[in-house]
């Protein structure tokens, strides 16, 4: 008895119990869910989302390309050679 109050960390007898048969029995319920996707017999289909981390990737290995041929103006406001342009705000 004591295990189970040291487990659920509840005192009372009863309580701890209940405590730990609800958990027990929800850790059973994931564990049948988790071998349903395990096994193929349920699935989770994400469409669009290839698409979209192809189109992710695409974006930023051309802003990183960008930023290194110096053909980014980072927000029209300063150059990454170095010199302020005069068209936006001050910074510093």
């Amino acid at each position: 008895m004591a295990e189970i109050c040291g487990i659920t960390g509840i005192a009372d007898k009863d309580p701890a119990i209940r405590k730990l048969l609800a958990d027990t029995l929800q850790a059973q319920l994931r564990a049948k869910i988790a071998g349903k996707f395990l096994t193929g017999q349920w699935s989770a289909e994400l469409k669009g989302f290839d698409a979209s981390k192809a189109a992710d990737c695409s974006q930023s290995q051309t802003l990183s390309k960008q930023w290194r041929d110096g053909s980014n103006l980072l927000c029209g406001w300063i150059s990454p050679a170095g010199p302020l342009i005069t068209d936006g705000p001050v910074l510093g």
